[in-house]
């Protein structure tokens, strides 16, 4: 009973009650996609953990999707000390910039080991992709792999 009470109290809360007396719901919140981030690279120098949310906000001019997102609570290690590699995460995605038209993104690397954790934000993005990497000092990425491909 105590359940059905918090529904309908929940129902009635979002409710908007017109001049006629007729009640429209609030516009429901975009559905919100997560994958769990708890990768090795391929040689194991590199470890992730955190979060990667996503969820659909709007189209650009020609009608295709484009997204919105949060990395959450992102932690890079550097499992071997000493061994001449750092850990990185490295992006690729598709960017919907203010002139209107859809740029490519490849790679991108946007954290590293020894930024600790962080979390960020981003917008207007589609077709991301995510590596947990091993990277030298020249920058080459290594034993990357491959956390999630093409999400929107």
């Amino acid at each position: 009973m105590k359940a059905k009470f918090l529904a309908a109290a929940g129902l009635l809360a979002t409710a908007t009650l017109t001049g006629t007396g007729s009640a429209h719901a609030a516009p429901s919140a975009p559905a919100v996609t997560t994958i769990n981030l708890n990768h090795d690279s391929y040689s194991g120098n590199s470890h992730i953990t955190g979060t990667y949310s996503y969820w659909q906000d709007g189209t650009d001019a020609d009608g295709y999707p484009k997204y919105d997102g949060r990395f959450t609570s992102v932690k890079l290690t550097d499992v071997i000390n000493n061994n001449g590699l750092g850990s990185a995460l490295v992006l690729s995605y598709h960017e919907l910039r203010s002139d209107g038209y859809w740029y490519i993104v490849d790679p991108y690397i946007s954290r590293t080991g020894s930024d600790g954790t962080t979390s960020w934000n981003f917008n207007d993005k589609d077709l991301i992709s995510a590596w947990v990497c091993d990277y030298n000092s020249n920058r080459d990425f290594n034993s990357c792999r491959n956390i999630f491909f093409n999400q929107p």
